[in-house]
């Protein structure tokens, strides 16, 4: 829910529908647009303006007034997103994808235990306080599910070759090389001062019982301390000093975010060197994987809107803006 919210209040810049709309011939009342035979209702329309309404409430800003150019980018976004769920059930329909009523029960109610417990009062209560309704979460989910449905139709047959795989990673190698290293214990404190105290009490007790008895580390009493510090994590002076002490030294106080610590070397220094293939390669996979995915749904959805803008009809008062584009 929040991210369509934030769509609709966010509106950096009005996303207009296909040029070539049709008129206002075909449109029934109750309606503000039909596309490609599937109506979009004046209901749906006023549920996402009342969602960017309750936002705006939330953020204690006032809603745009009606006619001003900011209330014009919201409206407009909102017919745009309507139209676009409306192109999706008449597309989805073709592809033979149809969510239940089950299915958006479910999802519904996996999505009430993950953010409330499985408590249905409890998350109304929530929905209630942003000015939201349990209908409207279920017409969210009922979107989603149809989304992911076609995503999944439209991308299932895409696949990477060992060629764009050898082609990517060997194009960006410079980002597969693992960063200069060394095992070391550290002991983590609020202050300077009681870093110093650390480096004092070091040479006469255990690094490690140290680490386990006074570190901020929550990982500490487990590890005492040990770690594995890779270049990036210090500032470029404590690093250069940490990575050049011999094993078994211990550092003076070092900067570690809004703390101190002090390190002991535990082990030797291990130099940067190049990530095989073989280690990277699920990633590199993936990533491609999710380029082609995205060209392939913008593709998609652009020929969609090719199609149903020509035949779209839309109430007065609710055109789109025909001299942007998607």
């Amino acid at each position: 829910m929040a991210s369509r919210t934030s769509r609709l209040v966010a509106a950096a810049a009005v996303a207009a529908l296909a040029a070539g709309c049709g008129s206002s011939a075909k449109v029934s009342a109750g309606q503000i647009a039909v596309v490609c035979g599937e109506p979009v209702t004046k209901a749906q329309f006023d549920s996402l303006m009342a969602e960017g309404r309750a936002a705006y409430k939330l953020q204690k800003q006032p809603f745009p007034a009606a006619g001003s150019s900011r209330y014009e980018q919201i409206k407009h976004n909102v017919v745009l997103l309507l139209v676009e769920h409306a192109e999706q059930r008449e597309e989805g329909a073709k592809l033979g994808i149809r969510v239940t009523d089950a299915q958006v029960a479910t999802a519904t109610r996996n999505l009430i235990r993950s953010q409330a417990g499985g408590s249905k009062a409890t998350f109304e209560q929530s929905l209630a306080k942003q000015g939201l309704t349990l209908a409207q979460v279920r017409d969210s989910v009922r979107s989603n599910l149809l989304q992911k449905a076609i995503s999944d139709r439209v991308t299932a047959k895409l696949e990477v070759s060992d060629a764009e795989i050898r082609a990517y990673y060997a194009k960006n190698r410079a980002q597969y090389r693992s960063p200069r290293s060394r095992a070391v214990r550290e002991v983590v404190v609020k202050t300077k001062a009681e870093a110093l105290k650390v480096v004092a009490q070091a040479d006469r007790a255990d690094f490690a019982q140290l680490a386990r008895t006074l570190s901020l580390d929550p990982n500490a009493k487990r590890t005492g301390g040990q770690l594995l510090l890779e270049d990036g994590t210090l500032s470029l002076d404590d690093a250069a000093a940490v990575f050049a002490m011999p094993v078994g030294q211990i550092s003076k106080p070092v900067r570690v975010g809004p703390s101190w610590a002090v390190v002991k070397a535990v082990g030797p220094v291990q130099p940067s060197r190049q990530v095989p293939l073989a280690q990277v390669r699920l990633p590199i996979v993936q990533y491609i994987l999710g380029q082609k995915r995205q060209t392939a749904l913008r593709t998609w959805q652009g020929s969609v809107d090719r199609r149903c803008g020509s035949k779209a009809s839309y109430a007065k008062g609710y055109e789109p803006l025909v001299s942007a584009s998607r």
